[in-house]
């Protein structure tokens, strides 16, 4: 799939929103059937990472540590593994994620295909749990092109959180010590939604429903300590910024600088919307317009909650899209390029809608913006 056709999936699914919204069920569940079985036949062609889920899944097999070796040095020269980003760096996937892999691996070793039957499980259960508690969500789940792309054609692992982020959701305000068991799994696959902690906490106060979230955290700095690559990651990557670029561009002119700035702006916003009845995924949305990287399929978590409950990020989840423009030069010149024409149309919609939820010098909208 070439980043012209995502790019135009991303813009015709914003622009016919309110059409799949109210279709019915009988119209779109074909439409989405047939998607997922097309999209499941094909190989990822828009990023390299299933090949390293693939080599980690291996390593695990042959009793190895994905976090103490990497394909250089283990001196690896398969062609079906040339693709793999970053060879001289090990893994940094957390421990869920890597149980994931080496299942995916004893399905069908060397090959797609157990990776992509354990992504269909987890979006069946996603749609299940939509179905039975969310039925007003369904729709968009079922045609959303990012859903599409990121879980049948991109493989990421940022898919097995939708059904976790469904359900933390679905049971966090009666059922607390589940929904901290579900945050608490989620840590172990990605841990974007650790910012969802002090909110939690600060809901519930019973001291018994802190208990999993304690062992994630602990299982996620044991991990952290033996991951050198998650140190490298969090210290110069870099990709489809919002405020990290303008601070860094335009203020200091340093990465790490404009990472302790950026940051520290995210966490002054958290803590003024941290008591918001939308809290969750207002603090989501905020976390991604100060990150440094924003790959389209970490917003994967975001979109699903942004359908269950009003937000303006989530045209974000569908505006990401366009970051897929990047590619263009990549695939034709081998140069890493972003197009800030792109980077620009992406946020800015995202910007006026946030001025319109807060309801804050709304008159200054275009019409269409306004309530």
């Amino acid at each position: 799939m070439t980043p012209y056709l995502v790019i135009c999936l991303g813009i015709f699914s914003l622009l016919t929103i309110r059409i799949i919204k109210k279709s019915g069920l009988k119209i779109v569940l074909p439409a989405a059937l047939i998607a997922r079985a097309l999209l499941f036949f094909t190989e990822p062609s828009l990023s390299e990472d299933p090949y390293r889920y693939l080599w980690d899944g291996e390593r695990i097999a042959q009793g190895e540590s994905p976090y103490q070796t990497s394909p250089k040095i283990s001196g690896e020269e398969r062609v079906f593994y040339e693709k793999i980003k970053d060879q001289d760096l090990p893994s940094i996937y957390p421990p869920l994620a890597q149980f994931f892999f080496f299942i995916a691996h004893l399905i069908s070793p060397g090959s797609f295909f157990g990776l992509k039957f354990l992504l269909v499980v987890f979006d069946l259960v996603a749609i299940f749990l939509l179905y039975r508690y969310r039925p007003e969500s369904l729709n968009l789940y079922l045609l959303s092109p990012l859903v599409l792309i990121e879980t049948y054609l991109g493989l990421h692992l940022d898919a097995f959180l939708i059904p976790l982020a469904i359900g933390f959701i679905i049971v966090e305000e009666k059922r607390p010590q589940l929904a901290a068991l579900l945050l608490f799994l989620s840590l172990l696959i990605r841990p974007i939604l650790s910012i969802f902690i002090p909110i939690f906490i600060l809901r519930h106060k019973r001291k018994s429903s802190f208990w999993p979230l304690v062992l994630g955290f602990i299982s996620f700095i044991v991990y952290s300590k033996n991951s050198d690559a998650l140190i490298t990651y969090v210290r110069h990557w870099e990709f489809n910024a919002s405020i990290y670029y303008l601070i860094k561009i335009v203020i200091v002119n340093h990465s790490l600088y404009a990472r302790i700035i950026s940051y520290s702006l995210f966490v002054f916003f958290y803590l003024r919307v941290m008591r918001r009845r939308d809290a969750y995924p207002l603090v989501l949305g905020l976390f991604f317009l100060f990150a440094p990287t924003v790959y389209p399929w970490y917003l994967l978590p975001l979109f699903i909650i942004s359908l269950i409950i009003e937000n303006p990020f989530l045209i974000l989840c569908y505006n990401v899209l366009l970051s897929y423009s990047v590619l263009i030069p990549y695939w034709t010149k081998g140069q890493w390029e972003e197009n800030w024409v792109m980077v620009l149309l992406e946020y800015l919609p995202v910007y006026l809608l946030m001025i319109r939820h807060f309801s804050t010098f709304e008159k200054f909208l275009p019409s269409i913006f306004r309530k």
